[in-house]
């Protein structure tokens, strides 16, 4: 396990849980997502330091929620370990519009960022 550097720049992602099931176990899926991100040395996934109880209170039941990881890396270790987690997803652009997102879209390097993947 190899600590993570928290100076460096950290990138926003979108957490995908399960959201129905009839254990119970859907309060629980906050705490399990800390835990894997304390386990492989990222203790803060979520903005400003924010409390899982005040995260619950902000969220309620949404099967979304965003984090902040340092790397993608990170992002897979947790989905290979975690019951609780369907999907993490990178957030490539945010905007208070679809015509703002859109514009956001076209400035980034697509193939850049893909190249990686291809």
């Amino acid at each position: 396990m190899t600590a993570i550097s928290t100076s460096s720049a950290m990138q926003s992602y979108l957490v995908l849980f399960y959201h129905f099931d009839r254990h119970g176990y859907v309060d629980f899926r906050l705490e399990e997502f800390a835990s894997l991100c304390s386990l492989h040395g990222h203790e803060h996934p979520w903005p400003n330091d924010i409390l899982i109880t005040q995260l619950k209170q902000q969220t309620g039941h949404t099967p979304f929620i965003k984090t902040q990881l340092p790397n993608e890396q990170l992002a897979h270790d947790i989905c290979a370990r975690a019951m609780l987690t369907k999907a993490i997803y990178e957030v490539l652009v945010e905007g208070e519009s679809v015509n703002e997102v859109i514009l956001q879209l076209k400035s980034l390097d697509i193939e850049k960022r893909l190249h990686k993947h291809l």
